[in-house]
């Protein structure tokens, strides 16, 4: 069984200082997190996420509460990232499209010979257009997407993670 597990010194290490909400709707640590990160580094996938409590510190209908809160904050953190992973290749997509669009329509004017003004002054705009879609788009496809990817990955491994509460 692939488990990731954390020390906790109680239930508020998980959830943010600043929120002074009741455990069903309040916001998750940011250094919880952090270290959630940091513990599945180089994971493909965990199946348990352990989250190691004191005894005394343990309450078992608080701990439902948490673990209900956790996996529906998981999985929405999920589907949130994963739809902006997809909007982001789909922009990326259809601007290297556009771009090669653009391309191939000033080639075509600047082959056939048409020299007219109209012509001309829209493949001066058109060339650097076509470019900038081009680079950008790959800009996005290399380095914006591969952010998403990391965080849209990490959020399905924690999402599709059984959330267990012990004391040692």
């Amino acid at each position: 069984m692939i488990t990731s597990s954390l020390w906790l010194d109680d239930y508020n290490d998980i959830f943010s200082d600043f929120d002074s909400r009741h455990y069903p709707s309040r916001r998750i640590s940011d250094d919880f997190l952090y270290e959630l990160r940091m513990d599945m580094r180089g994971r493909q996938t965990i199946e348990e996420l352990l989250l190691m409590v004191p005894e005394r510190e343990r309450e078992q209908a608080t701990e439902g509460v948490i673990i209900d809160r956790l996996q529906r904050f998981f999985t929405e953190q999920y589907g949130s990232w994963r739809d902006k992973y997809r909007k982001k290749l789909h922009i990326s997509l259809i601007m290297a499209l556009s771009g090669i669009i653009i391309m191939i329509l000033d080639a075509v004017a600047i082959f056939l010979g048409i020299r007219s003004l109209l012509i001309k002054l829209l493949s001066t705009v058109m060339e650097p257009a076509s470019w900038f879609l081009l680079w950008t788009s790959v800009d996005y496809l290399i380095y914006d997407l591969r952010d998403l990817k990391k965080e849209r990955d990490f959020y399905k491994k924690l999402s599709r993670a059984k959330v267990i509460f012990r004391s040692d």
